[in-house]
């Protein structure tokens, strides 16, 4: 069974969300690969208006901070990997009808030192991973490059997955500039991303009064104190991870769980978890009575409530 999603004050919500692909590298940083995906988020937060705070992009796995309200989290990261899913199909022929390894994860971050920590995590994942010696150098896409140069909104064009066939025998070639123009030479529809990258301050008692130059700096120090740990390390380069084929073969053999939330208050945390507990509870109570034909069973503020059963929508029909 599938863990609930707790959204409790719907309204107020930050989260960290991530998920992985069932194998490969399908997200090599290459620049029509970052155009691709760019594109796709542009279309889905047109869409849905999902708050993005920040977001990175490794080779075979996101990682997004989101803040606002949940109804609308779910529609959109779904939208989103569904267009990935086919975009990544369409020019790869190793994937055979599934390519996430899972629904998304989601965790619930409680405090603005939390979501501080988060971020500098996010942006440090390409020098954790050896990847690189320093977050800036990381080329895939990412909301670094827009938050440091303070342009948090940027044009990008979304391709149909339809249309990318062309496009196929074209990816694995070095230079990137063949499979660039050839994705400009294909059908799109403009669109804007952006994002808010300190929007989630306004939910916490704490961080409501921070100005943004100091949540800039402070980060920038996060930042470098988080790398200090890898410096010793022996890293691959950009250069040769730009090299890598999108059709590689790569078994993740890392498995680890995400907890549904993420607080350094040990008491808040505690609290939190005691509301997720009650918050599960009141929804299976809730749920036997929708399976009993009660389709007015109260939900818990931020459960979403199943579609009618159809022996309830006949007795409707009947009664009326």
């Amino acid at each position: 069974m599938r863990g609930l999603r707790y959204r409790g004050e719907p309204n107020r919500l930050v989260l960290h969300v991530t998920n992985r692909t069932i194998t490969g590298l399908p997200f090599v940083p290459k620049k029509f690969m970052e155009e691709l995906i760019a594109g796709i988020m542009g279309k889905c937060q047109e869409r849905f208006k999902v708050q993005l705070c920040h977001f990175l992009w490794m080779g075979n796995h996101y990682h997004m901070i989101v803040a606002g309200q949940a109804k609308q989290l779910s529609p959109f990261i779904c939208q989103m990997q569904s267009e990935i899913a086919k975009m990544i199909m369409r020019l790869t022929p190793q994937y055979k009808g599934k390519v996430w390894a899972r629904r998304f994860r989601e965790q619930r971050l409680c405090t603005a030192i939390d979501v501080l920590e988060m971020i500098t995590y996010l942006y440090v994942n390409p020098v954790k991973a050896k990847l690189v010696k320093h977050s800036r150098e990381w080329t895939g896409l990412s909301s670094l490059k827009m938050y440091l140069a303070d342009s948090y909104k940027i044009s990008v064009k979304w391709t149909p997955s339809r249309c990318l066939n062309p496009l196929r025998e074209y990816v694995n070639i070095r230079n990137e500039i063949i499979p660039l123009k050839k994705l400009h030479s294909l059908p799109f529809t403009k669109y804007e991303l952006e994002i808010k990258p300190n929007i989630w301050k306004r939910c916490f008692e704490e961080s409501k009064e921070w100005s943004d130059e100091y949540i800039y700096e402070t980060l920038k120090e996060m930042i470098k104190e988080k790398e200090k740990e890898y410096e010793n390390e022996k890293f691959i380069g950009i250069e040769k991870v730009k090299k890598q084929s999108i059709n590689k073969c790569y078994e993740c053999t890392k498995r680890s769980n995400t907890p549904f939330l993420r607080c350094k208050i040990n008491e808040f945390r505690v609290e939190l978890i005691k509301r997720y507990k009650y918050f599960c509870r009141k929804c299976r109570e809730a749920g036997k009575e929708w399976r009993r034909g009660n389709v007015l069973a109260p939900y818990s503020c931020g459960a979403f409530r199943p579609s009618l059963p159809i022996l309830s929508r006949l007795s409707f029909c009947i009664s009326s």
